[in-house]
């Protein structure tokens, strides 16, 4: 079982061939064209802006305290 898990865990995830798939079935240059929720090259994700800093006051409610 232990070998089992870690070529699963160190295997591309299932869903990687259908964004290949897609871009040749779209016909596009680049497959970050058909990824569904793309990502900087700095792991940013510009329509949710996130990650992103809170202010201070966001994180009272929860009792977390950011660290500095």
């Amino acid at each position: 079982h232990t070998n089992t898990h870690t070529h699963l865990s160190s295997s591309p995830s299932p869903l990687s061939g259908f964004d290949r798939l897609m871009m040749i079935l779209c016909n596009t240059p680049s497959i970050r064209d058909v990824i569904a929720f793309p990502k900087t090259q700095g792991g940013r994700d510009l329509m949710a802006q996130c990650p992103s800093v809170l202010p201070a006051s966001d994180y009272l409610p929860y009792h977390i305290v950011p660290r500095t």
